[in-house]
């Protein structure tokens, strides 16, 4: 990969990070599509939520096994999808670091390495499944629906 790549990759790793961190804190996710501006141009792809629910609705994708191995200083995980509609499977895979490292050059214990490691393998795997035409479909979709939100406003609070 080139430093654009690459550093696009790390801007939607960490955001999937976040992501996955908020589900372990019981938060529902939203965000199904990334979108933002890195060096001029627009980048845009399907969150950890938004897999899952690209999963969802194309009708059923399970993964069905789970390898974590310790390899000192990260976490590997391979997982294993299978679509239930056609039975077609994929492995996706994770090496997640078990230490958080600071733009400061400081590091720290990532006490969540290891789900991080689980949910971006299990990410990997599913999103091997989904076909790309549908993928298009499905980020088109979940913007179209983003954007009619925001021009209804907020949701009202309080009772029904």
């Amino acid at each position: 990969m080139n430093e654009k790549k690459d550093e696009e990759f790390s801007l939607m790793e960490r955001r999937d990070e976040e992501q996955i961190l908020a589900e372990l804190k019981g938060h529902y996710l939203e965000e199904f599509v990334y979108s933002f501006e890195q060096g001029g141009r627009r980048i845009v792809g399907l969150s950890w939520a938004g897999v899952k629910e690209c999963a969802y609705r194309l009708g059923g994708i399970d993964v069905v096994a789970c390898e974590v191995l310790d390899v000192g200083d990260a976490w590997r995980v391979l997982a294993k999808a299978v679509n239930r509609a056609d039975g077609g499977s994929r492995w996706g895979a994770c090496q997640q670091p078990k230490t958080i490292k600071y733009r400061s050059g400081g590091e720290a214990p990532d006490e969540f390495a290891l789900q991080k490691a689980v949910s971006k393998a299990q990410r990997n795997a599913i999103r091997a499944l989904l076909p790309e035409v549908f993928i298009k479909t499905m980020i088109d979709r979940f913007l179209e629906e983003k954007r009619r939100a925001a021009e209804l406003g907020p949701k009202p609070q309080g009772k029904p």
